[in-house]
């Protein structure tokens, strides 16, 4: 927040309404973006769920898999560099995310995912689809999720990204590698 202040952006979020928690949040949040790990060397912790996903990257076999801990354990960070090592400079094209509001219709998550999958990327690389606090998914849209899940194995890899595990159906955690 000192930096924040001393340039006047401070007061500046003030002056159009900002709270001082929000502006707090608000810097955390780049602060976090700025320093999260960019490779696996920099993770601190999760020795085993790092080695796993560098052995991933070395072999470019990836299963479909559940990210489950609570907030600030670092799943989205891991995953994001597994991702990247996997993708290379395809990053961009080759991944979509989904989150909670997402969950809009299940024809709609049904429809976008339909349009991603079909294009290729290059000879044996995966597409990444990713849902986003996924314990918030409906049961419908999980359903659909388990049908794409079986139709697009070859094409995709779905990760579902959760706090609690409880709330995902049985039949997509029996499809998926769990990771706590």
């Amino acid at each position: 927040i000192a930096s924040f202040k001393r340039y006047g952006h401070f007061h500046i979020a003030q002056a159009i309404g900002y709270t001082q928690d929000v502006i707090f949040i608000t810097f955390a949040i780049m602060w976090v973006k700025k320093y999260a790990p960019k490779c696996f060397d920099e993770v601190i912790g999760n020795d085993d769920i790092v080695s796993r996903f560098r052995t991933m990257c070395e072999t470019k076999y990836v299963q479909h898999m559940i990210l489950c801990g609570p907030s600030g354990v670092g799943k989205t960070s891991i995953l994001d560099i597994l991702i990247r090592r996997t993708l290379e400079d395809q990053y961009k094209d080759g991944m979509i995310i989904f989150t909670s509001s997402d969950n809009k219709s299940n024809q709609h998550v049904r429809d976008k995912i339909h349009q991603f999958v079909p294009t290729k990327l290059g000879k044996n690389v995966n597409k990444f689809i990713v849902f986003k606090q996924a314990e918030l998914l409906s049961d419908g849209v999980q359903q659909v999720m388990r049908h794409l899940m079986e139709a697009h194995y070859h094409q995709a890899v779905f990760v579902f990204v959760c706090n609690k595990l409880g709330n995902l159906l049985e039949t997509i955690q029996s499809r998926c590698h769990i990771y706590h």
